[in-house]
């Protein structure tokens, strides 16, 4: 974050109107509180991404369950997929 170094003597305003301009803190104070809603924005955003994904994989997920076969023997996966199969086309849910 660049910060501009501001003269905490800088008259702020127009024409007769001699005020006090922003001051050192005052700029620093501002710029992080203008960060720091730019990032809550965005944390807020990601949210409600995340949640509207996790909706919509729960909406996908069908009845069949969803199984990993772990690497046994090639010849055991074969086995069980078969029987596996078998036992799908036997009770359709």
């Amino acid at each position: 974050m660049k910060l501009e170094v501001v003269s905490s003597k800088q008259r702020g305003g127009t024409g007769k109107l001699a005020g006090q301009g922003e001051t050192q803190l005052e700029v620093e104070k501002r710029l992080i509180a203008d960060k720091e809603a730019k990032i809550r924005k965005e944390l807020i955003s990601e949210a409600n991404l995340r949640q509207r994904l996790r909706i919509k994989r729960k909406e996908n997920t069908s009845a069949v369950p969803t199984i990993a076969l772990v690497k046994i023997l090639k010849r055991k996966n074969l086995l069980t997929l078969k029987r596996l199969d078998i036992q799908m086309q036997e009770n359709p849910h």
